[in-house]
């Protein structure tokens, strides 16, 4: 039965395949694809949906090819076209020369199996199927054949074989049913008491290396709050307080100086702002306007503006 059981595995196994179903193995190469051929040799020709001979209508291996994936260490992987119907196979790869399949590249790996439409099985597995009837021989009651055929795993109701099983199957789940026998309870309260027990005493030793934690407090719903150890706070306060002193330690000058855009600093912008505001002006009508600093001893703006006032061009002078 044992054996029954791992071969039943194996089998669940290749049916829960969906994609990658085709694998090959070409170690050095880096690029494959993988022909679909029928036993009498006829070739899979993709866009007909048939099978063909090779070259038929002057067709070549670029019309037959299933692109495979390179997983590395020499394996590769493709999806077969389920538009191929059930049966016998040869998945033949070959290793591609160029950059497009040709008729010159060499066939370098072959497997032989069963294609379902949804699933593809190799001959290697295959062969269980011819393994169910050896196996049957051995389990009273079980028809091989129709084991072979799908493997049905339904037990036909043998007289006898039905009663048997039932009574080792109830035998089985009551051995699965832990009665309570006195004491158990009990053992495993001790023993889930002794558990606790240790976490506490973790708890405590870890708090022992942790200056102010309340290891008790921590063992009790491991509270990791922090409490207010003495010097936490005032080494806080006065690391704030240093960082506030150095605010109120920059100057006017520092301040003045500070770029706010490219090259212009804040003391640059308020002399342009100034002088656009509140001192002359002249050129007002022309294509040059010109906006004179507070002392009226130089241009700090030339404007260069059109008809319509538009500035075209700007030049400053704010030292």
């Amino acid at each position: 039965m044992k054996r029954f059981a791992s071969l039943l595995i194996l089998l669940v196994c290749s049916l829960c395949q969906a994609a990658n179903e085709i694998r090959a193995f070409d170690p050095g190469a880096t690029t494959c694809y993988t022909v679909v051929r029928e036993i009498d040799g006829d070739v899979w020709y993709i866009a007909g949906d048939t099978f063909e001979a090779w070259g038929t209508s002057g067709r070549a291996a670029a019309d037959y090819d299933i692109a495979l994936t390179d997983k590395t260490g020499g394996f590769f992987v493709g999806t077969m076209d389920t538009d191929i119907g059930a049966g016998y196979y040869y998945l033949v790869t070959h290793q591609q020369a160029a950059a497009s399949p040709a008729d010159t590249d060499p066939a370098v790996f072959q497997e032989y199996g069963y294609w379902s439409g949804t699933v593809w099985q190799p001959n290697t597995l295959k062969t269980i199927e011819d393994k169910a009837d050896i196996i049957a021989v051995d389990v009273d009651g079980l028809d091989g054949d129709a084991m072979a055929s799908g493997f049905n795993t339904v037990v036909p109701d043998v007289a006898g074989t039905a009663a048997g099983l039932h009574a080792t199957t109830d035998g089985l789940i009551g051995g699965l049913v832990v009665p309570d026998v006195a004491g158990t309870a009990s053992t495993l309260h001790t023993a889930t008491n002794l558990l606790i027990t240790t976490l506490d005493t973790v708890a405590d030793t870890i708090a022992i290396d942790v200056a102010g934690l309340d290891g008790d407090a921590m063992a009790s719903g491991f509270n990791t709050v922090v409490p207010d150890v003495a010097g936490t706070a005032a080494g806080l306060h006065a690391t704030t307080d240093g960082l506030i002193g150095g605010l109120n330690d920059i100057t006017v000058a520092e301040i003045m100086a500070a770029t706010i855009e490219g090259s212009i600093t804040f003391v640059k912008a308020m002399r342009g702002l100034v002088a656009m505001g509140l001192g002359k002006a002249d050129g007002g009508g022309t294509t040059t306007v010109n906006f004179r600093n507070s002392g009226d001893t130089k241009n700090v703006i030339s404007a260069t503006v059109d008809e319509n006032g538009n500035r075209t061009a700007m030049t400053l002078d704010l030292d």
